[in-house]
């Protein structure tokens, strides 16, 4: 294994030897989401940035890393940091499309205001009181909608239903060809720029 990932007061993940502390803090992990799922050209440099604390020491590491290297590194990072897959479920919520909701039900049953806990809560927190939210919670009665099988529905229900849907999301697979897409035009872009400094 060429990097992993270590749990503790901080977080860590160790690259060629090299403990690096990385941001976890519930908002910087949605800026780096953010960030993958934009079409920016400087989206590696980006990433790497929002992701650890020490921007010098990261840069200088995966200087020599190939597109595959960056798409592996991101995998592990997805499943042992963030805990994403790619697993095909159904879809019944969405951070960014419902932030506002999201805000709201923490403060109705946490009595957390996620604005000022920017800086402070770590994604693992906040997911797992995302995740036991209640049913009684702005987002509890909003998931409750979304998943009501349609043939059991009013035309009143079906229309709210409708309302309150999710964005369709692109695919898995076409989200990977444009991230790897971005990585070989920045990885030749950084050739570029070496060859450049050597004339």
């Amino acid at each position: 294994m060429r990097w992993y990932y270590t749990w503790d007061i901080h977080n860590y993940v160790t690259i060629k030897k090299e403990r690096l502390r990385i941001n976890t803090t519930y908002d910087n992990i949605l800026l780096l989401l953010d960030i993958l799922a934009g079409n920016s050209f400087n989206k590696m440099d980006m990433y790497y940035k929002t992701l650890f604390y020490d921007t010098k020491q990261i840069s200088v590491l995966v200087q020599d890393w190939n597109e595959e290297d960056h798409l592996q590194f991101i995998e592990y990072i997805n499943k042992n940091v963030l805990f994403l897959t790619n697993e095909k479920s159904q879809k019944i919520m969405d951070i960014k499309e419902d932030a506002e909701v999201i805000f709201s039900s923490f403060y109705h049953d946490y009595g957390i205001s996620l604005i000022e806990k920017k800086g402070k809560m770590t994604w693992i927190e906040f997911l797992m009181l995302l995740d036991n939210l209640s049913s009684e919670s702005a987002m509890g009665r909003l998931i409750q909608i979304r998943t009501m099988p349609e043939k059991d529905l009013s035309p009143e229900m079906r229309a709210l239903k409708h309302r309150v849907r999710l964005k369709d999301d692109e695919g898995v697979k076409e989200k990977e060809k444009g991230l790897i897409n971005l990585l070989k035009t920045w990885g030749k872009s950084k050739k570029v720029s070496k060859n450049s400094k050597k004339e």
